[in-house]
């Protein structure tokens, strides 16, 4: 179970467009924009609204963030690349749209390692398992033997189908031999997470 939860760890990372060689100037001279390529209230969006904050303290310049959810965060990183390379808009991203997508979609409006460059890891946190009070399961081994008595009646939410989210616990029932019913959202926002000190409550799985 530990290397199934490890696995499904997302590390975050801010992502900045080389700028192009000009003249030397201080930098920045203008407020930066940071997209976030989720919805806003989300564990990207929390963290990205962290880091800005302390970018802008650094920095002596406002740094405003724009959320740009859609197509499990593609949309947010083609904003990203569409924009002026000058160092004026960055993003903070998590793994799914730079490491999953890739895998997922056949085409993508980026390319990863060609159209972005990775500045830093700002934060790691880990996938939790949890149930509704409601289910009669109080292990993962009474999760999952009820799991395989009643096939599909388990449902699980997640972030977004390709979310990390929804591939850890597709890799949970796919190691468990299980059954489970996946209903996804449209980010972590609307799943109504609240922050759990260091870690995010990832995994909601209700008996149906």
């Amino acid at each position: 179970m530990r290397s199934i939860w490890v696995m499904a760890a997302t590390a975050l990372a801010v992502i900045l467009f080389m700028p192009r060689p000009a003249a030397a100037q201080p930098w920045p001279q203008k407020p930066i924009k940071m997209i976030v390529p989720f919805p806003a209230g989300g564990g990207t969006d929390f963290i990205g609204r962290l880091a800005a904050k302390h970018l802008a303290d650094r920095l002596g310049q406002q740094v405003f963030v724009e959320n740009r959810a859609g197509a499990n965060g593609a949309i947010g990183l083609q904003a990203l690349m569409a924009s002026d390379p000058d160092g004026y808009t960055i993003a903070t991203t998590s793994d799914t749209p730079m490491v999953v997508n890739p895998w997922l979609y056949d085409k993508l409006p980026y390319a990863p390692l060609r159209d972005f460059l990775p500045v830093a890891t700002i934060v790691r946190f880990p996938g939790m398992l949890a149930v509704h009070p409601s289910v009669p399961a109080h292990s993962v081994a009474e999760l999952i033997a009820l799991a395989k008595a009643k096939p599909g009646s388990l449902a699980y939410a997640s972030a977004g189908v390709g979310n990390f989210s929804h591939l850890a616990m597709e890799l949970f029932a796919q190691a468990t031999g299980v059954k489970l019913l996946h209903v996804p959202y449209k980010g972590f926002e609307p799943l109504h997470i609240t922050p759990l000190r260091s870690s995010w409550l990832t995994q909601i799985i209700e008996y149906a």
